[in-house]
């Protein structure tokens, strides 16, 4: 017979459902409410052996633990479903991405005997490389071990398992330094063969304002600030906005120069509801519907980013935005994090400041000393 657990955090007895085919198959079901003592636990067991039909049971103490537990896989379905309903839309979906490659790999697992050793095979057999050969970012790396070790943190704190199996792992990846990024010759060359109008108007808006790329992808007509020249995300109107949680006000400001300007008020005026940068099917952009073709322009054209050598993506055009702004648009660092929309210059020197690898800019630097 399979033994209760008691959830302190719920103050009562639960176990795993394993019975084939029953309503409630592979879920947590509460047995008895009380302290954690013998009677509650003496009920927990009653009921438990009534739901299964068993007349007399022994005392479990009495007899030995033979249970494996939930398996991973089923873990994962309780975790993605908590993640569901406390993150945002986009974050469910790309830790959705981390959590079923490792649900395909290993989700028959009891979740009791994961261990680190999963969590590199993980790594090594889905996220090494992509289709097309390319190896997967550093950042990518980082996400997967970051989702793998915390669902079994968050399985932990929930009392679904006793302990963290993969507590021991060591993270290979880190975040760290964004180092890609393309000067403007570079720049030039990828725009010079793109014939999609609609993804060129994509590539050159992200260029000449540093934004993220799902900042743009959201945009429409309502978010144009003519007067100001600028389009504004507000979370309070439901638009993602890259800010603590419980910033419930949090605004993102994106300023347009020119060209940029100019772009966009062509789209508002052809598109006055929905998004304004579309691909030729009139559908929103999203970073599956742009990565084919960033390819396509790095291979035609041979453009690779400086320092790491990699086939630059979309978002190292915000890169590229912070790295020239620094070393040869003389923006200064304050108005330089204002424009990436942090709060603060510490992310810009640590993760985009690039003004270290530019031996001409440091040189002249020093020559001001002289």
């Amino acid at each position: 017979m399979r033994k209760p657990t008691y959830r302190a955090k719920h103050k009562a007895y639960y176990i795993l459902d394993n019975r084939k085919g029953s309503a409630t198959e592979g879920k947590q079901i509460r047995l008895a409410a009380g302290p954690k003592d013998d009677a509650t636990y003496a009920a927990a067991v009653a009921a438990w052996a009534a739901m299964q039909g068993i007349g007399q049971v022994q005392q479990p103490q009495e007899q030995p633990a033979q249970v494996s537990g939930p398996t991973l896989g089923t873990i994962i379905d309780e975790w993605l479903e908590y993640i569901k309903g406390h993150k945002s839309p986009a974050t469910y979906l790309s830790y959705k991405r981390y959590a079923t490659a490792w649900k395909e790999l290993h989700g028959t697992v009891p979740a009791a005997e994961v261990k680190p050793f999963h969590v590199r095979k993980l790594i090594e057999q889905r996220f090494t490389n992509r289709e097309d050969g390319e190896p997967f970012s550093n950042s990518v790396r980082a996400q997967v071990e970051k989702v793998t070790l915390g669902i079994f943190a968050w399985a932990v704190k929930e009392e679904l398992i006793e302990r963290n199996t993969v507590k021991g792992y060591e993270r290979k990846a880190e975040f760290g330094k964004r180092k890609g990024w393309i000067n403007d010759e570079q720049y030039g060359k990828l725009v010079a063969v793109c014939s999609d109008e609609c993804f060129r108007d994509l590539l050159e808006v992200l260029w000449l304002t540093g934004a993220r790329p799902f900042e743009i992808f959201q945009m429409d007509a309502r978010h144009l600030d003519r007067a100001n020249r600028r389009l504004v995300l507000r979370r309070r109107d439901g638009d993602k906005v890259k800010a603590k949680e419980r910033e419930r006000d949090a605004t993102r400001t994106i300023y347009l120069s020119g060209r940029a300007y100019e772009i966009v008020c062509r789209l508002a005026d052809l598109y006055p509801a929905g998004p304004l940068f579309r691909n030729r099917s009139g559908q929103r952009w999203s970073n599956s519907t742009t990565s084919q073709r960033m390819r396509n322009l790095t291979e035609l054209t041979g453009v690779r980013c400086q320092t790491t050598a990699e086939p630059p993506t979309i978002y190292n055009l915000r890169h590229s935005f912070a790295t020239l702004g620094a070393t040869v648009r003389n923006i200064d660092i304050a108005t330089m994090a204002k424009l990436l929309g942090h709060k603060s210059t510490k992310m810009l020197l640590e993760i985009y400041d690039h003004r270290g690898d530019d031996s001409a800019y440091m040189l002249k630097a020093l020559a001001l000393v002289a």
